[in-house]
Parts: structure tokens; C-alpha cells; sequence
């Protein structure tokens, strides 16, 4: 009787076996059930675009019942378009966004909190970015946008013309002063005086994004705003300085075009007509394939600080709370940042946050030839671009206030006085849907 119990009990572990060995196998079958994963992006630049349809072919080879589906949005329409859908509970299930965005999108509930895929996945070494990468796309704690890249403020130079013009390289004791110097050097007019290659500029109107004003007002000491990001800082005796050297470079030693000349004519660096200037640094790959010239990279100057400071900022992707499966959609958006960081490692735009591709951007051929310096620059004296709520409107506030200054409609402390004002508004009323 023992020996027949003993053979029921050992019949029935084998049919609970084999039955729950069936409920798998028949969950991992429904799971290859076809469906697609949709992706959205803003960025047109070719190899960008290459590396996310690249990362979609190989994403379907390897799991043949997804279908990928790729969408670009136009820069001008997304930042009004994708918190939209987000609302509307209608995202993509894997959507690029900008670390500026995230007071936008967080309050909208529509993306997923990375931290848990995060955690489990081996491939991300999360402990090992940029600081100043992982403060950018926390909201209330929680991790909405994993980053593939950290671009911050560079200075660029035009070597063939610093050579022409008898200069040696810039030093690691970089300043306004020698920035001017070399600029006046570098300025030359024709014989009716009209300036044929312009000795500074930042390109962009005013240079909110990513450095510009930002970075001089920090180089000299300043603020942009307090600690908590609720009080407006700029409008200081170090934020105007910072703005009247700006504006003395236009008017009093007429080496920097104003906004409204600048307008209209492309980026001046890339085509030869300007020797120095402050740009991000996801706009260096254009450089190095366009530019028939001779150039390198330099941190931007400083004043009063010892150290020059660069605001840094970035973009990656995010995965929708609408999509219907996260685990797939998760997998899909490391593929396609993975592919972005390779990007920015082979190209020396932005720094890819995963830290074994570092070296590879350090190690590319010039120009840029002072890859690693630069490198080694920003690890140590980035900071994070403060980003508060209403980030984007007080930001055209002040943005616009500037322009009127470098234009020559108002005075700085005109200009700064109102930017000040508008800035402090939008925060006191953004701020308040926030407590």
C-alpha cells in the first residue's frame, strides 16, 4: 500500500509539473502574438535619424512578431504636441523627451516611473552617469526619462584664422578678457567697413539654451536663480556685468553681430565668416563634417569664479503609461538609446551618459582635437541647468528682454530690470499649482 501511495504521490508532482509547464509555455505563446511599438522624436539631424531606424530593424529581427513604427515631430510642434497626448492618455509607447520638459510632462501621470526597469536591468549602469544627467530627469522623485546623452556649452574656435592672425591656443586660464583680445585681433573689415568675419558670437539669439548668458553669469559669480528655483537672481551687478560685455562687444568694439544682423544668415562658424563662438555641443558633428576649416574646442572663459562653469542639459526617451507592454517598449527604448549613445561617441557631440562609451568620444579624430580635456572639464565643473516649473516661458520672457539689449533698444539694466520682473511672475504663478 505504501509503495502504490508513494507511486500516486509521484504521478501527481508529475502532472502538476507538466501542467504548470503548459500554462508557461502557453503564456510565452500568447506573448509572441504580433503587435507593434510605436517611437516618436523631434531631432532631424541623418545620423540621429539613422541610428533609431537602424535600432528598429534590428529590434524586429530579433523579435519578429513586433513591428516598429517611427515618427517624427517637428521640433517647433512638440513641445505643445506630446503633452497633449500624454493628456489625452494617446502617447507612443516609447517618446523622446527634453530633460526642460519635465515639469510639463510629470504632472500629466502619462510616463512611467524607469527606476524598477532601471534597477533590474544589467545593461544600465544608472550609478555611473553624469550627475548632473540623473538630477535632469528626476521629477518628484521618480526617474521619467532614461538619457542618452548630456550635451553642455562649448567654445569653438576657427584655428586656420587664429593662425592667420598670429594667435596661439587658448589656455587653461581662459578669460573675458583674453576672449575679447583675441576677438578684436580677429575682426576684419572690408574697405567700406562692413565686417567680414566677426570675431565672437554665440549662435542663437540669445543663448538660453544650454549656456550663452546662463554660463557668463555663473563665470562671474552670479546666480540665475536661488537654490529652491522660486526667486528670479539674475538682475545682479554680476548679471549685468556679464550682459554689458555682451553689449560692448556689439557696440563699443564692434566684434559681434546683434541678433537682427546674425538673423537670417545660418551659423556664421560653420560658414567661415566668424572665429569664435559659444555653442552647444550637439551641433559640433555639423561642424566636423562641413566646416572646410581647421578648428578645435576650448571650456567657455571665465571672470570672477576660478573655473569656467557650463550649464549642461539633455535628452532621452521615455516609455508611456499607455502602452500596452511596457516590458517590449522597455526594451525597445534602451535599443534606441543605446544606438543614440554610439552616435554621440563616434560623432564628439554630445557625451554619452554610459561611461564605457567615454573613452570612445575622447578618443575620436579631430577636430575637435581637445576631446579629453573637455571631457575632463565638464566632469568636474558642469552643473545642471535649473529647471522649474513654466521653464520654457520664462525662459522667452528673459530671452526676449536680451535681444532688445543686444539690439540696442534698451539698456541692460532696462533689459535685466524687466527680464527680472517677467521671470519672477511666471515662477510665483507656476510655483503655486506646485505646493
Amino acid at each position: 500500500m505504501k509503495r502504490v501511495a508513494l507511486i500516486v504521490l509521484i504521478l501527481l508532482i508529475c502532472a502538476t509539473f507538466a501542467f504548470a509547464r503548459g500554462k508557461k509555455e502557453e503564456g510565452a505563446a500568447a506573448s509572441t502574438e504580433p503587435f507593434e511599438l510605436s517611437v516618436s522624436y523631434w531631432f532631424g539631424q541623418i545620423p540621429f535619424v539613422d541610428a533609431i531606424k537602424q535600432a528598429g530593424k534590428e529590434f524586429e529581427a530579433k523579435y519578429p512578431h513586433i513591428t516598429f513604427k517611427s515618427e517624427h515631430i517637428p521640433y517647433q510642434t512638440y513641445w505643445q504636441k506630446i503633452p497633449a497626448m500624454a493628456v489625452a492618455k494617446q502617447l507612443p509607447d516609447v517618446v523622446m523627451v527634453a530633460t526642460i520638459l519635465k515639469y510639463t510632462m510629470g504632472p500629466t501621470g502619462g510616463l512611467y516611473d524607469l527606476r524598477p526597469f532601471i534597477e533590474m536591468d544589467p545593461d544600465i549602469h544608472w550609478d555611473e552617469y553624469f550627475e548632473a544627467a540623473k538630477q535632469g530627469v528626476m521629477y518628484k522623485n521618480q526617474i521619467i526619462q532614461l538619457p542618452y546623452g548630456l550635451a553642455g556649452s562649448t567654445f569653438v574656435y576657427n584655428l586656420d584664422m587664429y593662425k592667420e592672425a598670429g594667435l596661439s591656443k587658448p589656455g587653461e586660464k581662459f578669460t573675458w578678457d583674453n576672449m575679447l583680445a583675441n576677438a578684436q585681433k580677429l575682426t576684419k573689415t572690408d574697405s567700406s567697413g562692413n565686417v567680414e568675419q566677426w570675431g565672437f558670437f554665440k549662435n542663437g539669439p540669445a543663448g538660453q539654451h544650454s549656456g550663452g548668458l546662463p554660463n557668463f553669469i555663473l563665470q562671474n559669480g552670479g546666480l540665475i536663480l536661488d537654490e529652491s528655483g522660486k526667486k528670479a537672481m539674475f538682475d545682479s551687478p554680476e548679471g549685468r556685468e556679464a550682459l554689458q560685455l555682451w553689449v560692448d562687444m556689439i557696440e563699443k568694439y564692434k566684434v559681434m553681430p546683434t541678433p537682427t544682423i546674425a538673423e537670417g544668415l545660418g551659423d556664421l562658424f560653420e560658414t567661415g565668416k566668424l572665429a569664435q563662438a559659444n555653442v552647444g555641443s550637439w551641433i559640433l558633428p555639423n561642424y566636423k563634417k562641413s566646416a572646410d576649416f581647421d578648428w578645435d574646442l576650448h571650456h567657455l572663459p571665465t571672470k570672477k569664479v576660478e573655473v569656467s562653469i557650463s550649464c549642461t542639459g539633455g535628452a532621452g526617451f521615455s516609455m508611456a503609461k499607455n502602452t500596452k507592454h511596457p516590458k517590449e517598449a522597455w526594451l525597445l527604448l534602451k535599443a534606441i538609446n543605446m544606438a543614440l549613445a554610439e552616435v554621440d561617441a563616434a560623432s564628439g557631440g554630445e557625451f554619452p551618459v554610459e561611461p564605457a562609451m567615454l573613452a570612445k568620444w575622447a578618443r575620436g579624430a579631430g577636430p575637435p582635437y581637445e576631446r579629453q580635456a573637455f571631457l575632463d572639464w565638464n566632469l568636474k565643473y558642469a552643473v545642471p541647468r535649473q529647471i522649474t516649473p513654466g521653464y520654457l516661458q520664462w525662459r522667452r520672457e528673459w530671452q526676449d528682454e536680451l535681444v532688445l539689449a543686444l539690439n540696442g533698444e534698451k539698456t541692460v539694466e532696462e533689459a535685466m530690470k524687466a527680464g527680472a520682473k517677467k521671470v519672477q511672475a511666471v515662477l510665483d504663478e507656476q510655483w503655486a499649482t506646485f505646493e
